[in-house]
């Protein structure tokens, strides 16, 4: 196999091939479908919870710009009108309706996403959201591609490798500062509370029941019958916001290490996550 066929942006689009929305297997219905374990976190200064939450936090935004939790709203708040679907389906949107007023409203979620993240239709030049925080992703996610790039075809060797782990890890700390820097004191329970959401509205949009009742075969194809052609690709939001997920958690894993120790130096894994983040954004390292 040839250098090319393994390459990070390559490996990445295998990963996110085998992770299409469309292929989310409807046995995880009855739990958590994106396996997150939120952490305890105490306090709003920066750690290595807190970006772990905020990765989380980042996932969503992606999906709710996707339409996952809009679309799942709308059906619940339209249940009466659904004119088949059995007893199952019924119980099931009504649990859902009885929980939705104790989550956060749209516009809650909204506001969140523009402070955090400068997603959504309310981010807003006006006001303090956080436009630079796409544009710092995507300059760590570059630079880890780059990196991991240097160590393969230099063997390790060199000090162009080393450069490039100290620039991502001097880009991590500023991203993870701002990032703590805007999360408030109820980012915390709105998160969980979104994560909650976020977790009915998947399980809701897999059943099969429901998808046999709208005449689609997959979450992906519900969500464009019902918000129209001009939605964005779920597909491409929920693999952006995994690979970024991922990205965020190792920026915080940067964080406790002493000022004097050498660079963090990312890891095969870390390296596919970033390739892919750059993928499902339509950029590549080079960009």
């Amino acid at each position: 196999m040839n250098a090319a066929a393994t390459s990070p942006i390559e490996r990445a689009l295998a990963l996110a091939h085998r992770a299409l929305w469309a292929a989310v297997s409807t046995e995880l219905a009855g739990g958590d479908p994106f396996a997150i374990d939120l952490p305890q976190v105490a306090t709003t200064r920066v750690s290595v919870e807190l970006l772990e939450m905020l990765g989380a936090l980042y996932l969503f935004a992606e999906l709710e710009g996707g339409g996952l939790m809009v679309v799942a709203e709308g059906i619940v708040n339209l249940r009466d009108e659904l004119t088949s679907g059995g007893y199952a389906l019924a119980a099931q949107l009504d649990a859902f309706a009885l929980e939705l007023p104790r989550m956060p409203a749209k516009r809650t979620r909204d506001l969140l996403f523009a402070r955090l993240f400068g997603l959504g239709p309310l981010a807003s030049l006006e006001r303090a959201d956080n436009h630079r925080f796409l544009g710092q992703l995507g300059a760590l996610c570059t630079t880890l591609v780059r990196a991991g790039d240097a160590r393969r075809f230099l063997a390790g060797a060199g000090t162009g490798a080393t450069r490039l782990d100290a620039q991502a890890s001097l880009v991590a700390a500023d991203l993870a500062q701002g990032l703590a820097a805007r999360a408030g004191a109820d980012v915390v329970g709105i998160g969980r509370r979104i994560h909650a959401l976020a977790t009915r509205s998947q399980t809701l949009l897999s059943n099969p029941e429901l998808l046999a009742v709208v005449g689609v075969r997959s979450p992906a194809d519900l969500i464009r019958a019902l918000a129209g052609d001009a939605a964005p690709d779920i597909g491409t939001s929920e693999r952006r916001g995994r690979a970024g997920q991922h990205v965020l958690r190792w920026a915080g894993s940067t964080l406790d290490r002493r000022r004097d120790a050498s660079p963090l130096p990312p890891d095969t894994a870390i390296i596919d996550q970033a390739a892919a983040w750059l993928a499902a954004a339509g950029a590549g390292a080079n960009a």
